[in-house]
């Protein structure tokens, strides 16, 4: 036990190390309002949240299923909770640089594991307590709870994300197995992790649209007490313990599914061991070894093929993300496979494709405008997915400083760094305006204009972010994980995205009975100012954007 917890500290150290060596050279004041920039932000998006659930939490009470949001709730964490484990815990335990000096080291492989799962479960826990605090405050309120409902909604918020991470750091043990089978473990590592979140996605297309309802059915479930919730349960173990417990919270029955919510974490946490200490080592060593040949190339038999230099600096952009498979699990997956997530759980939680067909049908009353502000409202908000051009100077690392020697000015350079987030936001945009097109029968004109408004955005947006990068560079790391999983620079992409949707909001009811051609015109007008003026500042600024890369 004493090694683990030594071990848990070093990875912890190792995490944030970074971090504190950025820190100590800012002023107090500096550090005072980066830690009070944080709270407010944090604050700010529990109150976004909170206010979503308010509406949620009201209109269940009123038809006596209350219980119904905790279990949505806490069904979308878990679902949440294994695909970022998944996504993770492939980079943390088999592909971070300190595995190697960690592995000759007299350690047990659960030894290894538990450490670096407990610095995992405390990085999931701050995604946990930003999405579910507040709203299990209001449905405390709400409902007239006492203080001893607040005390289980905290127990069930600490032990309910450790299954579902546990159950994702199993499948990645088993799949990491077969990584000595292959002679290229980059490749492999790429491969796996799609193929797993691939199979999370499937399961969940399973359990939402195995069971289609017509809307009388829906309806019967609604008005009994706890229908739906029970019928949720048979998806997650602990799902209905962790209702029990928070609604029940009065009684013994609540104290009897709290503590068989800790059974059965505590038997999965064995189980866990168990496995670790028969499968880390395989997986680990397994990916310890690349196979790759180095080839030796004849010089005097080069050939040099003339390209562009803007061609020839995104190409190099794109080679980095999509062959390295840390910054492309990072980086490229979540751009491209969140939209087909939200799309899928969209058409299973709707009862299939033949419900959405008859949505489809029926005449919404939106005017173009507002549908043109809603789709680019979705795709704003979707960018928040993509991490390219917010860690464009970052995942240089200490190379970065090679952008200073080359004979292309600076504000090109960022000009080509932000290409590839653009493009991957392009994909986002035409995954999203085809739904629009075979769903909602838009016309073509409407999608175009559409995708052009959505498309400056991404310009807008992702210059934004690589500022954003500049200024708060993560240049020492000492694995790619860190670039992404400990970045506070994610914050202000989030903080952004969240800003425009709600400007959206008011503009939308103001220009809704305007045509949506001359509103497209209007945005159009602004967002080629507002990029034409950040480039400007970036050609002006150029030297002090860049002195932090040294």
């Amino acid at each position: 036990m004493n090694k683990i917890l030594k071990l848990t500290k070093v990875f912890l150290k190792t995490s944030f190390s970074r971090y504190q060596e950025t820190s100590k050279k800012q002023t107090l004041s500096g550090k005072i309002l980066k830690i009070v920039g944080i709270i407010i932000l944090c604050i700010y998006l529990m109150a976004i949240f909170g206010f979503i659930s308010f509406g949620m939490i009201d209109a269940l009470n009123q038809v006596g299923q209350p219980a119904l949001f905790l279990g949505l709730a806490l069904l979308s964490v878990a679902i949440l909770l294994i695909i970022q484990t998944l996504i993770t815990s492939i980079n943390l335990f088999y592909f971070a640089k300190d595995i190697e000096y960690i592995l000759p080291f007299p350690l047990k492989p659960y030894e290894i594991v538990i450490a670096k799962f407990n610095t995992l479960i405390i990085t999931e826990y701050v995604t946990v307590f930003i999405f579910m605090l507040a709203p299990f405050v209001i449905y405390g309120v709400l409902t007239g709870a006492t203080i001893l409902y607040y005390l289980y909604a905290l127990l069930v918020l600490l032990i309910f994300p450790i299954l579902p991470a546990i159950i994702a750091c199993i499948i990645v043990m088993i799949a990491m197995c077969f990584s000595r089978l292959t002679k290229n473990k980059d490749k492999f590592q790429v491969i796996a992790t799609i193929i797993l979140i691939l199979a999370v996605i499937f399961m969940q297309m399973n359990l939402t649209g195995q069971n289609e309802t017509t809307n009388e059915q829906m309806i019967q479930m609604i008005t009994q007490v706890n229908g739906l919730v029970e019928q949720i349960d048979d998806y997650f173990i602990t799902l209905g313990d962790s209702i029990n417990a928070i609604t029940n919270y009065n009684n013994i029955n609540g104290l009897l599914s709290l503590l068989k919510l800790i059974g059965i974490t505590l038997i999965a946490y064995i189980v866990f061991i168990f496995l670790a200490q028969k499968l880390y080592l395989k997986g680990a060593i397994g990916a310890g070894y690349s196979g790759k040949k180095k080839k030796v190339k004849n010089k005097s038999g080069l050939n040099y093929k003339r390209q562009k230099i803007g061609f020839s600096y995104v190409k190099k952009e794109l080679i980095i993300l999509f062959k390295n498979p840390i910054f492309f699990t990072q980086c490229i997956l979540p751009s491209a496979l969140i939209p087909i997530i939200m799309i899928i759980s969209v058409i299973a939680s709707m009862g299939g494709t033949e419900q959405l067909n008859q949505l489809g049908t029926k005449d919404i009353e939106i005017s173009n405008t507002v549908g043109m502000l809603i789709i680019t409202g979705i795709n704003v908000f979707l960018y928040v997915m993509n991490f390219i051009s917010v860690t464009a100077i970052s995942r240089d690392g200490e190379n970065a400083v090679f952008m200073k020697y080359i004979p292309l000015s600076l504000s090109k350079q960022c000009t080509y760094k932000i290409v590839p987030a653009v493009i991957m936001n392009m994909l986002t945009i035409a995954i999203i305006i085809t739904i629009a097109i075979v769903l909602f029968k838009v016309t073509i004109l409407f999608a175009i204009i559409s995708a052009i408004i959505s498309i400056l955005f991404s310009i807008l947006y992702s210059y934004l972010m690589i500022i954003v990068d500049l200024k708060r560079p993560k240049l020492k790391w000492d694995t790619e994980y860190a670039v992404v999983k400990q970045n506070f620079n994610m914050i202000f992409e989030f903080a952004l995205s969240i800003a425009i949707i709600i400007l959206l909001i008011p503009i939308g009811f103001i220009m809704a009975k305007i045509s949506y051609i001359i509103t497209a015109i209007l945005f159009a007008i602004i967002l080629l100012a507002g990029i034409y003026l950040i480039r400007k500042y970036i050609d002006k600024n150029q030297l002090k954007l860049f002195e932090k890369i040294n």
